[in-house]
Protein backbone atom coordinates (compact mmCIF):
# COMPACT_ATOMS: atom_id res chain seq x y z
CA UNK A 1 0.00 0.00 0.00
CA UNK A 2 2.35 2.35 1.06
CA UNK A 3 4.63 1.60 -1.83
CA UNK A 4 2.21 2.06 -4.13
CA UNK A 5 1.81 5.62 -2.83
CA UNK A 6 6.05 5.79 -2.70
CA UNK A 7 5.65 4.90 -6.44
CA UNK A 8 3.35 7.66 -7.82
CA UNK A 9 4.45 10.43 -5.95
CA UNK A 10 7.81 9.36 -7.70
CA UNK A 11 6.70 8.88 -11.00
CA UNK A 12 4.95 12.45 -10.63
CA UNK A 13 8.23 14.09 -9.84
CA UNK A 14 10.45 12.10 -12.41
CA UNK A 15 9.83 15.18 -14.26
CA UNK A 16 9.38 18.00 -11.54
CA UNK A 17 9.72 22.04 -10.86
CA UNK A 18 10.57 25.48 -11.00
CA UNK A 19 12.19 28.19 -8.85
CA UNK A 20 14.76 27.51 -6.78
CA UNK A 21 15.43 28.93 -3.34
CA UNK A 22 19.07 29.19 -1.65
CA UNK A 23 18.17 26.07 1.12
CA UNK A 24 17.28 22.34 -0.14
CA UNK A 25 16.26 21.32 -3.02
CA UNK A 26 12.88 19.44 -1.78
CA UNK A 27 10.94 20.80 1.34
CA UNK A 28 7.98 18.93 2.42
CA UNK A 29 5.42 20.39 5.05
CA UNK A 30 2.96 17.44 6.28
CA UNK A 31 -0.06 18.80 8.55
CA UNK A 32 -2.35 16.80 10.68
CA UNK A 33 -5.47 18.37 13.30
CA UNK A 34 -2.50 18.64 16.10
CA UNK A 35 0.66 17.78 14.41
CA UNK A 36 2.61 20.03 11.37
CA UNK A 37 6.32 18.79 10.50
CA UNK A 38 8.86 20.14 8.24
CA UNK A 39 11.90 18.18 6.18
CA UNK A 40 13.78 19.19 3.48
CA UNK A 41 17.51 17.84 1.72
CA UNK A 42 18.47 16.95 -1.18
CA UNK A 43 16.73 13.33 -2.12
CA UNK A 44 13.28 13.35 -3.32
CA UNK A 45 13.55 9.17 -2.97
CA UNK A 46 14.72 9.74 1.00
CA UNK A 47 11.78 12.65 1.67
CA UNK A 48 8.40 10.48 0.02
CA UNK A 49 9.68 7.36 1.13
CA UNK A 50 9.78 8.95 5.12
CA UNK A 51 6.50 10.19 4.65
CA UNK A 52 4.72 7.48 2.79
CA UNK A 53 5.77 5.49 5.95
CA UNK A 54 5.63 7.86 8.40
CA UNK A 55 8.73 7.84 9.22
CA UNK A 56 12.09 9.91 10.51
CA UNK A 57 10.65 13.05 10.55
CA UNK A 58 7.30 12.00 9.64
CA UNK A 59 6.47 9.17 12.29
CA UNK A 60 4.28 11.97 15.02
CA UNK A 61 1.75 11.46 11.87
CA UNK A 62 1.63 8.00 11.90
CA UNK A 63 -2.03 6.96 11.60
CA UNK A 64 -3.61 10.68 11.03
CA UNK A 65 -5.09 12.05 8.16
CA UNK A 66 -3.10 14.97 7.09
CA UNK A 67 -2.40 16.95 4.12
CA UNK A 68 1.32 17.65 2.57
CA UNK A 69 2.64 20.31 0.10
CA UNK A 70 5.97 19.32 -1.75
CA UNK A 71 8.21 22.02 -2.93
CA UNK A 72 10.02 20.62 -5.70
CA UNK A 73 13.49 22.86 -6.32
CA UNK A 74 11.15 25.78 -4.67
CA UNK A 75 8.16 25.89 -6.65
CA UNK A 76 5.55 26.42 -3.75
CA UNK A 77 2.78 23.11 -3.90
CA UNK A 78 3.94 21.91 -6.66
CA UNK A 79 2.46 18.41 -5.43
CA UNK A 80 -0.14 18.34 -2.81
CA UNK A 81 -0.73 15.43 -0.87
CA UNK A 82 -3.87 14.07 1.18
CA UNK A 83 -4.34 11.21 3.46
CA UNK A 84 -7.43 10.26 5.33
CA UNK A 85 -9.56 7.39 5.25
CA UNK A 86 -13.29 6.62 4.88
CA UNK A 87 -16.01 5.49 7.33
CA UNK A 88 -14.59 1.90 7.16
CA UNK A 89 -11.58 2.78 7.73
CA UNK A 90 -9.93 2.54 4.56
CA UNK A 91 -6.94 4.39 3.72
CA UNK A 92 -7.58 7.20 0.84
CA UNK A 93 -4.89 9.08 -0.99
CA UNK A 94 -5.47 11.94 -3.12
CA UNK A 95 -2.86 13.37 -5.06
CA UNK A 96 -2.63 16.56 -7.20
CA UNK A 97 -0.26 18.19 -9.14
CA UNK A 98 -1.64 21.54 -10.38
CA UNK A 99 0.46 22.39 -13.36
CA UNK A 100 -0.58 19.57 -15.57
CA UNK A 101 -4.01 19.36 -13.96
CA UNK A 102 -3.59 15.90 -12.34
CA UNK A 103 -6.35 15.11 -9.43
CA UNK A 104 -6.42 11.56 -8.83
CA UNK A 105 -7.46 9.79 -5.76
CA UNK A 106 -7.13 5.88 -4.67
CA UNK A 107 -8.59 3.88 -1.97
CA UNK A 108 -8.45 0.75 -0.58
CA UNK A 109 -12.05 -0.23 -0.64
CA UNK A 110 -11.25 -0.77 -4.30
CA UNK A 111 -8.40 -3.34 -3.41
CA UNK A 112 -5.22 -3.13 -3.19
CA UNK A 113 -3.32 0.93 -3.42
CA UNK A 114 -0.13 -0.09 -4.85
CA UNK A 115 -1.89 -2.13 -7.41
CA UNK A 116 -4.27 0.51 -8.48
CA UNK A 117 -1.45 3.41 -8.95
CA UNK A 118 0.33 0.79 -10.58
CA UNK A 119 -2.35 -0.03 -13.13
CA UNK A 120 -3.16 3.75 -13.57
CA UNK A 121 0.87 4.76 -14.11
CA UNK A 122 0.14 1.93 -16.95
CA UNK A 123 -2.69 3.17 -18.80
CA UNK A 124 -2.70 6.60 -18.30
CA UNK A 125 -1.10 8.69 -15.79
CA UNK A 126 2.42 8.75 -17.65
CA UNK A 127 0.81 10.30 -20.19
CA UNK A 128 -0.15 13.18 -18.26
CA UNK A 129 2.59 13.45 -16.21
CA UNK A 130 5.27 13.70 -19.01
CA UNK A 131 4.47 17.12 -19.65
CA UNK A 132 5.84 18.00 -16.13
CA UNK A 133 9.29 17.99 -16.94
CA UNK A 134 9.55 20.83 -19.28
CA UNK A 135 8.11 22.90 -16.57
CA UNK A 136 12.15 22.15 -15.09
CA UNK A 137 14.01 22.96 -18.01
CA UNK A 138 12.18 26.24 -18.69
CA UNK A 139 11.49 27.02 -15.20
CA UNK A 140 14.00 25.72 -13.26
CA UNK A 141 18.12 25.67 -12.57
CA UNK A 142 17.36 22.51 -11.53
CA UNK A 143 16.37 20.97 -14.96
CA UNK A 144 18.46 17.69 -16.34
CA UNK A 145 17.82 17.71 -19.80
CA UNK A 146 17.21 20.72 -21.01
CA UNK A 147 17.15 24.82 -20.50
CA UNK A 148 20.57 25.73 -19.17
CA UNK A 149 24.60 25.60 -19.56
CA UNK A 150 24.68 22.18 -18.03
CA UNK A 151 21.34 20.41 -19.26
CA UNK A 152 22.07 17.44 -21.66
CA UNK A 153 21.13 18.73 -24.69
CA UNK A 154 23.65 21.41 -23.99
CA UNK A 155 26.85 18.94 -22.99
CA UNK A 156 26.04 17.80 -26.66
CA UNK A 157 26.48 21.12 -28.40
CA UNK A 158 29.37 22.17 -26.43
CA UNK A 159 31.35 18.93 -27.59
CA UNK A 160 30.65 19.53 -31.31
CA UNK A 161 31.19 23.24 -30.76
CA UNK A 162 34.39 22.69 -28.87
CA UNK A 163 35.69 19.37 -31.39
CA UNK A 164 34.56 20.76 -34.54
CA UNK A 165 34.10 24.95 -34.52
CA UNK A 166 36.22 26.81 -31.63
CA UNK A 167 38.78 24.27 -31.11
CA UNK A 168 38.61 22.77 -34.20
CA UNK A 169 41.07 19.54 -34.57
CA UNK A 170 43.53 19.09 -35.04
CA UNK A 171 44.46 22.50 -33.84
CA UNK A 172 45.38 25.22 -36.38
CA UNK A 173 47.92 28.21 -35.66
CA UNK A 174 49.49 29.97 -38.38
CA UNK A 175 48.24 28.34 -41.13
CA UNK A 176 49.03 24.55 -40.18
CA UNK A 177 47.97 21.45 -39.31
CA UNK A 178 49.57 18.35 -39.19
CA UNK A 179 49.50 15.98 -42.42
CA UNK A 180 46.14 14.04 -43.22
CA UNK A 181 47.06 11.18 -45.41
CA UNK A 182 44.45 8.64 -45.64
CA UNK A 183 44.81 6.10 -42.53
CA UNK A 184 45.78 8.81 -39.83
CA UNK A 185 43.66 8.92 -36.84
CA UNK A 186 43.48 12.24 -34.43
CA UNK A 187 42.54 11.37 -30.25
CA UNK A 188 41.53 14.03 -28.05
CA UNK A 189 41.46 14.00 -24.22
CA UNK A 190 39.69 16.73 -22.94
CA UNK A 191 39.00 16.68 -19.15
CA UNK A 192 36.36 19.73 -17.52
CA UNK A 193 35.70 20.89 -13.69
CA UNK A 194 34.27 23.82 -12.34
CA UNK A 195 31.36 25.59 -10.22
CA UNK A 196 28.34 26.52 -10.67
CA UNK A 197 25.76 29.17 -8.84
CA UNK A 198 22.21 28.64 -9.95
CA UNK A 199 19.69 30.50 -8.18
CA UNK A 200 21.36 30.40 -4.68
CA UNK A 201 22.28 26.64 -5.84
CA UNK A 202 25.83 26.15 -5.44
CA UNK A 203 27.03 22.99 -7.00
CA UNK A 204 29.84 21.08 -8.75
CA UNK A 205 31.19 19.40 -12.63
CA UNK A 206 33.35 17.00 -14.00
CA UNK A 207 33.18 16.37 -17.43
CA UNK A 208 35.25 13.91 -19.65
CA UNK A 209 35.51 14.35 -23.26
CA UNK A 210 36.84 11.75 -25.90
CA UNK A 211 37.30 11.93 -29.19
CA UNK A 212 38.40 10.33 -32.54
CA UNK A 213 38.96 11.60 -35.96
CA UNK A 214 39.59 9.37 -38.75
CA UNK A 215 41.04 11.00 -42.32
CA UNK A 216 40.29 9.64 -45.30
CA UNK A 217 41.94 12.40 -47.02
CA UNK A 218 42.87 15.80 -46.66
CA UNK A 219 39.04 16.56 -47.39
CA UNK A 220 37.02 14.25 -45.21
CA UNK A 221 37.12 12.06 -42.11
CA UNK A 222 35.06 10.61 -39.75
CA UNK A 223 34.71 11.63 -35.81
CA UNK A 224 33.50 9.70 -32.81
CA UNK A 225 32.95 11.99 -30.07
CA UNK A 226 31.64 10.80 -26.57
CA UNK A 227 30.98 13.60 -23.43
CA UNK A 228 30.28 12.44 -20.09
CA UNK A 229 29.19 15.01 -16.83
CA UNK A 230 29.09 14.10 -13.35
CA UNK A 231 27.02 17.16 -11.32
CA UNK A 232 26.08 17.91 -8.18
CA UNK A 233 23.50 20.47 -7.11
CA UNK A 234 23.64 20.78 -3.70
CA UNK A 235 24.02 17.15 -2.76
CA UNK A 236 22.06 15.32 -5.64
CA UNK A 237 23.89 13.55 -8.20
CA UNK A 238 23.37 14.37 -11.74
CA UNK A 239 24.81 12.18 -14.57
CA UNK A 240 24.23 12.42 -18.37
CA UNK A 241 26.70 11.50 -21.46
CA UNK A 242 26.05 10.95 -25.41
CA UNK A 243 27.24 10.40 -28.68
CA UNK A 244 28.52 12.42 -31.72
CA UNK A 245 29.35 11.27 -35.02
CA UNK A 246 30.48 13.48 -37.19
CA UNK A 247 31.76 13.79 -41.14
CA UNK A 248 34.13 16.82 -41.17
CA UNK A 249 34.16 18.24 -44.47
CA UNK A 250 37.45 20.86 -45.14
CA UNK A 251 35.87 23.41 -47.80
CA UNK A 252 39.23 25.07 -47.57
CA UNK A 253 42.29 22.98 -46.23
CA UNK A 254 44.58 24.48 -44.07
CA UNK A 255 47.97 24.44 -46.36
CA UNK A 256 49.63 27.66 -45.49
CA UNK A 257 47.43 29.94 -46.73
CA UNK A 258 45.84 32.69 -45.05
CA UNK A 259 42.21 30.86 -45.28
CA UNK A 260 41.02 27.63 -44.23
CA UNK A 261 36.95 26.59 -43.56
CA UNK A 262 36.01 23.34 -41.80
CA UNK A 263 32.22 22.43 -42.06
CA UNK A 264 31.13 19.57 -39.93
CA UNK A 265 27.85 18.07 -39.84
CA UNK A 266 27.03 15.34 -37.31
CA UNK A 267 24.44 13.12 -36.04
CA UNK A 268 23.91 12.76 -31.99
CA UNK A 269 22.03 11.29 -28.67
CA UNK A 270 22.42 11.62 -25.03
CA UNK A 271 20.80 10.40 -21.88
CA UNK A 272 20.55 12.24 -18.16
CA UNK A 273 18.98 10.73 -15.06
CA UNK A 274 19.22 11.43 -11.19
CA UNK A 275 17.54 9.32 -8.54
CA UNK A 276 18.02 12.26 -6.56
CA UNK A 277 16.27 14.64 -8.35
CA UNK A 278 13.70 11.58 -9.97
CA UNK A 279 14.30 13.13 -13.73
CA UNK A 280 15.35 12.28 -16.53
CA UNK A 281 15.78 11.82 -20.36
CA UNK A 282 16.62 10.42 -23.54
CA UNK A 283 17.35 12.45 -26.53
CA UNK A 284 18.49 12.61 -29.85
CA UNK A 285 19.29 15.09 -33.01
CA UNK A 286 22.09 16.40 -34.81
CA UNK A 287 23.65 19.37 -35.33
CA UNK A 288 26.16 21.40 -37.99
CA UNK A 289 29.62 23.61 -37.23
CA UNK A 290 31.20 25.61 -39.08
CA UNK A 291 35.09 26.86 -38.06
CA UNK A 292 36.55 29.45 -40.45
CA UNK A 293 39.71 30.69 -40.02
CA UNK A 294 42.27 33.41 -40.99
CA UNK A 295 45.61 33.11 -40.32
CA UNK A 296 48.62 36.24 -40.51
CA UNK A 297 51.89 36.75 -38.72
CA UNK A 298 51.44 34.22 -36.35
CA UNK A 299 47.51 34.91 -35.56
CA UNK A 300 44.60 32.95 -36.16
CA UNK A 301 41.51 34.48 -36.29
CA UNK A 302 38.57 31.69 -36.09
CA UNK A 303 34.86 32.55 -36.12
CA UNK A 304 33.13 29.68 -35.08
CA UNK A 305 29.36 28.60 -35.33
CA UNK A 306 27.22 25.87 -34.53
CA UNK A 307 23.33 25.07 -34.91
CA UNK A 308 22.04 21.66 -32.92
CA UNK A 309 18.72 20.28 -33.10
CA UNK A 310 17.63 17.98 -30.06
CA UNK A 311 14.02 15.97 -29.51
CA UNK A 312 13.11 13.66 -26.50
CA UNK A 313 12.80 10.19 -27.56
CA UNK A 314 10.64 7.58 -25.79
CA UNK A 315 11.52 4.87 -23.29
CA UNK A 316 9.17 1.28 -22.12
CA UNK A 317 10.84 0.08 -19.28
CA UNK A 318 8.39 -2.95 -17.31
CA UNK A 319 5.12 -2.00 -19.07
CA UNK A 320 5.56 2.02 -18.14
CA UNK A 321 6.35 4.09 -21.25
CA UNK A 322 8.17 7.66 -20.58
CA UNK A 323 8.12 10.46 -22.94
CA UNK A 324 11.11 12.74 -22.92
CA UNK A 325 9.51 16.00 -23.90
CA UNK A 326 12.21 18.09 -25.47
CA UNK A 327 12.16 19.85 -29.02
CA UNK A 328 15.05 22.65 -28.68
CA UNK A 329 17.15 24.13 -31.22
CA UNK A 330 20.03 25.80 -29.97
CA UNK A 331 22.88 28.25 -31.25
CA UNK A 332 26.57 28.84 -30.18
CA UNK A 333 28.50 31.44 -31.80
CA UNK A 334 32.08 32.90 -31.18
CA UNK A 335 34.78 34.44 -31.86
CA UNK A 336 38.87 33.14 -31.03
CA UNK A 337 42.16 34.81 -31.55
CA UNK A 338 45.18 32.29 -31.44
CA UNK A 339 48.89 33.14 -30.98
CA UNK A 340 52.04 31.40 -31.59
CA UNK A 341 55.71 31.07 -30.91
CA UNK A 342 57.23 27.84 -32.16
CA UNK A 343 55.83 25.64 -29.93
CA UNK A 344 54.15 27.77 -27.17
CA UNK A 345 50.41 29.35 -28.03
CA UNK A 346 47.66 31.18 -26.09
CA UNK A 347 44.33 31.37 -26.89
CA UNK A 348 41.12 33.69 -25.86
CA UNK A 349 37.80 33.46 -27.50
CA UNK A 350 34.47 34.38 -26.27
CA UNK A 351 30.87 32.69 -27.43
CA UNK A 352 26.95 33.07 -27.07
CA UNK A 353 24.60 30.30 -27.08
CA UNK A 354 20.94 30.82 -27.62
CA UNK A 355 18.15 28.66 -26.60
CA UNK A 356 16.08 28.79 -29.42
CA UNK A 357 12.44 27.55 -27.57
CA UNK A 358 11.85 28.18 -24.27
CA UNK A 359 14.71 28.13 -21.47
CA UNK A 360 15.30 28.71 -18.00
CA UNK A 361 18.12 30.64 -19.46
CA UNK A 362 17.54 31.81 -22.62
CA UNK A 363 21.24 32.74 -23.57
CA UNK A 364 24.46 33.04 -21.96
CA UNK A 365 28.35 34.25 -22.64
CA UNK A 366 31.25 31.56 -22.24
CA UNK A 367 34.58 33.31 -22.14
CA UNK A 368 37.62 31.17 -22.81
CA UNK A 369 41.27 31.12 -22.34
CA UNK A 370 44.12 28.51 -22.65
CA UNK A 371 47.68 28.29 -23.07
CA UNK A 372 49.31 25.40 -24.44
CA UNK A 373 52.40 23.74 -25.49
CA UNK A 374 52.61 21.73 -29.17
CA UNK A 375 55.28 18.68 -29.35
CA UNK A 376 55.82 15.15 -31.40
CA UNK A 377 56.49 14.73 -34.77
CA UNK A 378 55.93 17.84 -36.55
CA UNK A 379 53.96 19.59 -33.73
CA UNK A 380 51.32 17.00 -34.11
CA UNK A 381 50.75 16.57 -30.67
CA UNK A 382 50.05 18.73 -27.94
CA UNK A 383 48.63 19.65 -24.69
CA UNK A 384 46.64 22.67 -23.66
CA UNK A 385 44.78 24.19 -20.14
CA UNK A 386 42.43 27.02 -20.21
CA UNK A 387 39.67 28.31 -18.42
CA UNK A 388 35.80 28.45 -18.98
CA UNK A 389 32.78 30.15 -17.46
CA UNK A 390 29.52 31.01 -18.61
CA UNK A 391 26.84 33.37 -17.34
CA UNK A 392 23.27 33.85 -17.85
CA UNK A 393 20.67 35.14 -15.85
CA UNK A 394 21.15 33.82 -12.40
CA UNK A 395 22.98 30.78 -13.67
CA UNK A 396 26.77 31.12 -14.05
CA UNK A 397 29.56 28.27 -13.85
CA UNK A 398 33.30 28.59 -13.51
CA UNK A 399 35.85 26.01 -14.38
CA UNK A 400 39.15 25.10 -15.92
CA UNK A 401 40.16 22.25 -18.49
CA UNK A 402 42.84 20.51 -19.53
CA UNK A 403 43.13 18.93 -23.17
CA UNK A 404 45.50 16.84 -24.18
CA UNK A 405 45.71 16.05 -28.28
CA UNK A 406 47.73 13.52 -30.54
CA UNK A 407 47.89 11.63 -33.58
CA UNK A 408 48.32 8.13 -34.31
Amino acid sequence: MRFGLFLLIVVVLLTGACQVRAGDLFSLTASSNTTTVNAGGSSLINLVDHLSNNTQQFTPLQNQAFSANLNYAGISRAVQFQQSFDTDGNRVINVQVPSVGLNKTFSAANGSLSSQIENYLKKDGLAELTAFQNVVDRSSPAGVVDGNPLAATALLEDAGYQEFALHKSPFELDGTRLTTDGGHVDSRYWFDAGVLDAGGISGQYVDLTLATEIHFTDIIGLSFTTPLRFETLKSADIFMGGEIIGLPINVIPATGGHFSWQVTPAIQGGAVGSQDLVSGGLMFGGQINSSLSYNTHGFTFTLADNAGYDRGANLDISGYHFDTHVNQWIFKNGLQVSKSWGNFFIDASGSWTDFANAAYVDGYFSPEVGLGLKFGPDQNCGLRVGFEGNYGNNYNTNGGNVMLYFKS
